[in-house]
């Protein structure tokens, strides 16, 4: 009958439908891990292991101990293994380098433990874990006692003193403690033959020290590293400083360079000694080496002593001054020894006719983004009187400001530069023309202008 036959031939096609869902499903079932009785992919279960080297370590509460976990393929397939650890002890924590590993891959386990990590042997567990399911792996960690944790800090201000051998220093020491015991304090590293003395010698809680260090006479010179240290039963803390006893009882200091001049011209700076212990000793003054052909040093006054300890020092130029870079070396010396001190300056070539001469101090300088630059200049003339003047600027760097005002010597007037607070770093070459009744002179100065952090 012909209604029989389609009947037939609807029951093949239900019947191939119902074959293929289940082919389907099986497939389905079997990418999961759910097919065939559970077997994961192609029925084989998790298809991959771990391991971990070392099996078991010892670290010291406070330390970090490291372990290497690698994943094994047993399917030859390369699916990411996600990687956790638990049972880690308190205070203790736990980071890999790569969490998600492939597999033939391996990922390091950085354990950091806390001070107070409690003493002992624990188990913690590696756990693996991909689509097809997860594995884990054991391994031990030995926990050892650390030292208490600190707790008081020093800190001690300045950092550095200087004195000569027979003099004495004192330091500045702020101790913060949480513990109701003292904390003591004690310095190590002296030169032979100095003694130190806190007062007062222990402090319980806040509170401040003094620290005075007696050198002897003589002591060799040199710079000493020395440690103030502080006890109490949690630990010690100790704090480095240092003790600086030169050869010789006075520093020298110069401010007349770098300078730009243009030839004919003076520069005037100031040279400075500044006595180390007491009052300043009988220092004299001179230049021993540099001077170019021509150029001749002076000093205002030549010999220093007791409140007088700064001299003024004037370079003088001529016209036929080569133009070039040179340094002189300043030489000042008393009784206990020699210091020197280096001027270095630049002579350029001008305009004679005006009837002046321009020199720069310094040449160059640097600020922040913000900040001020100061230069000296000073007009002067060797061969008669200094004509009265008129500047103008050009070069300036973006939305600055400056301004020209009298300085510190005769004929000598300050620049003064503002600068953008919102510069990004720049450098500028700013020049100066300054105008007389004769003619004009130009000479140009440095600025670099760094942007702020």
């Amino acid at each position: 009958m012909p209604g029989a036959g389609k009947e037939e031939a609807h029951q093949r096609t239900a019947r191939i439908k119902i074959v293929q869902i289940f082919l389907c499903a099986s497939v389905l079932f079997a990418l999961m891990g759910c097919g065939l009785g559970g077997g994961g992919l192609i029925g084989r279960g998790v298809d991959f292991s771990l391991s971990v080297t070392p099996g078991s370590q010892t670290v010291t509460a406070g330390n970090l101990v490291a372990y290497t976990v690698t994943v094994h393929s047993t399917s030859g397939l390369t699916p990411i293994v996600q990687l956790s650890v638990s049972g880690l002890p308190a205070g203790a924590t736990a980071r890999f380098n790569d969490a998600a590993v492939t597999y033939q891959g391996s990922s390091t386990l950085d354990i950091l433990t806390d001070p107070r990590t409690p003493a002992g042997t624990i188990q913690f567990t590696i756990t693996g874990s991909d689509p097809t399911g997860k594995q884990s792996v054991t391994a031990m960690m030995t926990i050892q006692s650390g030292p208490p944790p600190l707790d008081f800090i020093v800190s001690v201000t300045p950092a550095t003193r200087t004195t000569l051998g027979g003099g004495s220093v004192d330091y500045a020491v702020s101790v913060t403690s949480d513990n109701a015991a003292p904390v003591n304090l004690a310095v190590t590293g002296l030169p032979i033959g100095a003694t130190a003395t806190f007062a007062p010698p222990s402090i319980t809680g806040r509170g401040k020290s003094t620290l005075t260090i007696v050198t002897q006479n003589p002591t060799a010179p040199g710079f000493y590293g020395l440690n103030v240290v502080g006890t109490d039963p949690t630990g010690t803390q100790k704090v480095p400083i240092n003790l600086n006893i030169p050869s010789v009882d006075f520093t020298l200091d110069q401010h007349a360079g770098p300078s730009a001049v243009i030839a004919g011209g003076n520069i005037v700076g100031t040279v400075t000694a500044t006595p180390i212990l007491g009052p300043l000793p009988t220092v004299n003054l001179s230049v021993i080496a540099g001077l170019p052909p021509g150029v001749s040093a002076s000093f205002s006054p030549a010999t220093l002593g007791g409140a007088s300890t700064s001299s003024d020092l004037t370079l003088t130029t001529t016209t036929s001054t080569a133009p070039g870079i040179y340094q002189i070396t300043v030489q000042a010396s008393d009784a206990s020894g020699i210091q020197t001190a280096q001027v270095p300056f630049v002579v350029i070539t001008g305009n004679p006719a005006a009837g002046f001469f321009l020199s720069a101090n310094p040449s160059d300088a640097e600020v922040m983004a913000g900040g001020q630059a100061f230069y000296t200049i000073l007009v002067s003339n060797n061969a008669g009187p200094v004509p009265a003047v008129t500047f103008s600027l050009s070069g300036l760097p973006l939305n600055s400001g400056a301004g020209i005002t009298p300085g510190p010597f005769p004929n000598s007037f300050v620049l003064s530069v503002s600068t953008d607070p919102l510069s990004d770093r720049t450098a500028a070459s700013i020049i100066i023309t300054a105008s007389g009744p004769s003619g004009t002179q130009q000479i140009s100065v440095g600025l670099t202008v760094d942007a702020t952090p």
